[in-house]
């Protein structure tokens, strides 16, 4: 299953990362979705993504991963990497062949395939990981976005059970990107620009 190949079933199509991770896919309308946050510390060439593990970090020159807290013991597996935007819009792709980190207006065929309750309808149910109420929360579309919160430029993490902050490919200006995030205490999903120094989550979007 290197590269991005998989295997199909008639569930999802099974891919790996550059690391070796495995994600489970979902079809939402005419896209298929990774149901996973990206955790791979590599991006599609092999080379390695730079990570930091303390103080601040305010590059938008290079790409950085990070674990919230950096505890990837704890976090890494369920909640993903966090990656800052310079790690997103990079020649050298952090997603597999095949797929792509999907852009602003990608987000946006999603949320309007979605059409209401768009936030509820891909939050994962569990208020293990989602702190209560998650609010309206069905995961009809087996999206499972979970709250793995972000990593400010000042070496803290924020919000981890309360947020979900997804990037996209598409810039704003030259200091910020556009977003989408979802909250545990409303179903839906938000549009918004961050600075690009800031650690998120990704979803790798099949091209």
């Amino acid at each position: 299953a290197n590269g991005g190949t998989g295997r199909s079933d008639n569930i999802s199509l099974i891919v790996q990362d550059q690391s070796g991770n495995y994600y489970n896919t979902i079809a939402i309308g005419t896209q298929v979705w990774f149901r996973e946050n990206l955790r791979t510390k590599k991006y599609r060439s092999g080379a390695n993504i730079v990570t930091k593990t303390s103080g601040t970090d305010t590059s938008t020159l290079v790409g950085h991963y990070y674990f919230y807290n950096y505890d990837s013991a704890a976090y890494q597996n369920i909640y993903g990497a966090l990656y800052n935007w310079k790690a997103v819009n990079n020649s050298d792709s952090l997603c597999p062949v095949g797929w792509h980190v999907p852009t602003d207006a990608e987000f946006t065929t999603l949320t309007n395939y979605l059409s209401s309750n768009q936030g509820g309808k891909i939050k994962a149910t569990t208020t293990t990981y989602w702190n209560s109420p998650n609010t309206n929360a069905t995961n009809e579309f087996g999206f499972s976005a979970l709250p793995g919160g972000y990593r400010y430029f000042n070496g803290i993490s924020y919000d981890m059970g309360n947020y979900a902050f997804f990037w996209s490919a598409t810039g704003y200006d030259s200091s910020d990107a556009w977003v989408r995030y979802l909250y545990f205490n409303d179903g839906s999903v938000y549009r918004a620009n961050y600075n690009k120094s800031v650690g998120a989550s990704v979803r790798c979007l099949k091209n």
